[in-house]
């Protein structure tokens, strides 16, 4: 046998105002893992003798507006480059060709590879910008050089400028 319960309805309480809640802000850790794409960043560390990976990343938010997990565009970089002067210190474009005679008269003139450019400019510290790529080239060692499957020495030098 059931039994029916006789369930009295419950009382309307006016409900309170809430006050709205405030999100604490995110705070991102600019840190090394899992931050893909970061070729500027180790470059600016590289170039610009920055220590930590967390100074560069936020030099790289200041300069090209990069978003973790992103690489650059090369037009910011070419516009951050153009009036001789980034992070405080001088840099100078270089001309990163070579020219050949041609067979009849006159000259070629072509990029340089990677490997040509450190054979030429053995020393100093040059940042240098190839296809799809930030690197730096430092007393005729290359750093950060991992690419595709051209490899690094065969890479062409789009655009390159010694930091002073």
């Amino acid at each position: 046998k059931v039994e029916k319960v006789n369930v009295a309805p419950k009382p309307k309480v006016k409900a309170e105002k809430a006050e709205p809640k405030v999100e604490e802000p995110k705070v991102i850790v600019l840190d090394e893992k899992g931050d893909n794409h970061n070729c500027t960043v180790k470059m600016l560390q590289n170039a610009f003798g920055i220590e930590k990976y967390e100074d560069a990343a936020q030099q790289a938010i200041n300069l090209w507006n990069r978003k973790r997990g992103y690489g650059v565009k090369t037009l910011p970089i070419l516009e951050s480059f153009a009036p001789g002067k980034v992070l405080g210190k001088k840099v100078e474009k270089v001309e990163a060709t070579n020219a050949y005679l041609a067979i009849g008269g006159g000259t070629i003139t072509r990029k340089m590879n990677l490997t040509s450019f450190s054979r030429k400019f053995k020393k100093g510290t040059f940042v240098i910008l190839v296809s799809r790529h930030a690197l730096v080239c430092k007393d005729c060692e290359l750093l950060n050089a991992v690419m595709g499957e051209y490899g690094p020495k065969n890479a062409l030098v789009e655009h390159a400028w010694e930091v002073k």
